[in-house]
Parts: C-alpha cells; structure tokens; sequence
C-alpha cells in the first residue's frame, strides 16, 4: 500500500500542473458561457434565394471548414506511459525483492557477514538510522569491513564502510556484530564498544542505547579505562561505526539495501 500510495505522489508529481492547468481552462470556458456561447454555434451562412439575392453560401465555420470525416478526440499518451511506467517499476522492485530474499538466504548459509534483520533501517532521523552486521561464528578468520559498500534503492548511490577513529581497518573476529548508523558519530569516531564505553561524551546520544557499564560514580572515560583497561572481558564483540550523513539514506516503508565487496560482489541483501 506504501508502494501504490508512492506511486500515486510521484504521478501527481509530475503531472500536477498538467490537470490544475486543464481545471483553469475549463473554469475560464465555463465562465464565458461555455456551450452556451453563442460563438460555439456559429456556421455558414445562406444569403435569400432569387430573386431577393443570390442563395450563395458566405461565412465560415466556428472551428474551421466542414469535414465529413469522423469526429475523434485526441488525448495525450503520457499518463498511461506513467502508468506502465509506475506498474514495471513494481514489478522491478517485487523482483529484485525476492532476487535479495534469496541472496540474503544463502549469505547466511554460505558467507561469513551478513544483514542481521532490519534494526533501525526504517527511522526517518539520520542519527536514529541504522543497520547492524554480524560476522559469522563459524568464520574461520577476521574480516576486514573497511572498504565495503553499502547500496540502496532509496539512496542513489554507494557509500563505503568506513575506519576506526585511529584510521585503521576494521576487522570482526568470528561471532562480532557492528551497528552502521547513518548520522554522524556523536562521541567523535568509530569505536569498538568497551566496558566504560557509557562514560565517552556523547554516549548518551548513541542509538541504540549502550548497555550502562557496572561501575559506578562520575568518572571519565579515561579513568575508568585506566582502572579496568586490563581486566578480562575489558572489549566486547560489537563495533560502532558511522556514515557521517545528515540525511536518511534507507527507505521508510520500503527498500533494497546490498552489501558489495571491493570487486563488485553482493555479500548479502536485506530487503523489508
């Protein structure tokens, strides 16, 4: 229903002017009298028979010289080219639709990274925007997701995964998941999520939510990482990484969303 109602925007869209102009045009014939007017009747005309004159025909059509051929009237074309444009291009994304449902189903078989649901595609805010990737647990090595692109049917165009904040690559060992926000990061850069990652300025700000960290009091960030730094379990699996769009890049209701690697290859494809 999204998809129709889209539809029926972009028509009105493209051919609002077209009808208001024609609502004018037909208020201004109304208004000067319409098929009343006497003009819209007027014809040839016959002088009196002999001997009171000639019986010639003087004068001229209204709308031109009589033809005996059958009246037709010619409506442009262009709707109904907007209409089988509009149905082909439901069918497309129906297609591609599916042709992404079957990508994503064997990505999840077969590959090592993939689309882990919809998450927060859907939110109109950039900075509420979201998807979040998970490598595999079965993955034998890390994979580098620097470089990657993502695509989308909503945004015109490809945009790659980017660095840590320290310009590095960014590597998920088996089983780590990264959330892709769309807006621009409000604690400063990328950053691979920690137990103290909730006392970063900004954090409060991050969408999803960080978990709190189990510490208490009011210490900075760098101080609860220079007491608890070397402890065990210090690094969780989840990375946080952002596009730096002030706009949404993925569609509300609907989209078609791949992740391509360096070589032009679908790694996977979510689609809702």
């Amino acid at each position: 229903m999204d998809i129709i109602k889209g539809l029926f925007s972009k028509l009105w869209e493209e051919f609002g002017w077209l009808l208001g102009g024609l609502a004018v045009i037909g208020i201004i014939w109304f208004w000067n009298g319409g098929a009343d007017r006497q003009s819209a009747h007027e014809g040839a005309y016959i002088k009196p028979l002999a001997p009171v004159d000639t019986g010639e025909v003087y004068g001229r059509y209204y709308a031109g010289a009589p033809s005996a051929a059958k009246a037709t009237l010619n409506l442009p074309d262009a709707p109904a080219e907007v209409i089988r444009h509009a149905e082909t291009a439901i069918e497309n994304f129906f297609a591609k639709s599916k042709e992404a449902e079957r990508i994503h189903a064997t990505s999840v078989l077969t590959h090592s990274l993939s689309f882990d649901g919809v998450a927060g595609a859907r939110a109109k805010d950039p900075n509420a925007e979201y998807l979040r990737l998970v490598a595999s647990g079965l993955a034998s090595t890390p994979i580098k997701i620097s470089g990657l692109t993502l695509e989308g049917g909503y945004f015109d165009g490809t945009i790659p995964l980017p660095q840590s904040a320290a310009k590095q690559d960014i590597w998920l060992a088996p089983g780590d998941r990264v959330v892709v926000s769309t807006g621009v990061s409000p604690v400063g850069g990328n950053f691979r999520v920690d137990a103290c990652s909730s006392y970063l300025s900004g954090a409060s700000r991050l969408v999803p939510a960080l978990r709190k960290s189990a510490y208490s009091g009011t210490m900075t960030y760098k101080e609860c990482a220079a007491r608890h730094g070397e402890e065990s379990g210090f690094y969780t699996n989840e990375w946080r990484i952002f596009l730096g769009q002030t706009v949404e890049l993925w569609g509300d209701s609907s989209d078609i969303i791949k992740l391509v690697d360096a070589k032009g290859k679908v790694v996977d494809a979510l689609t809702y």
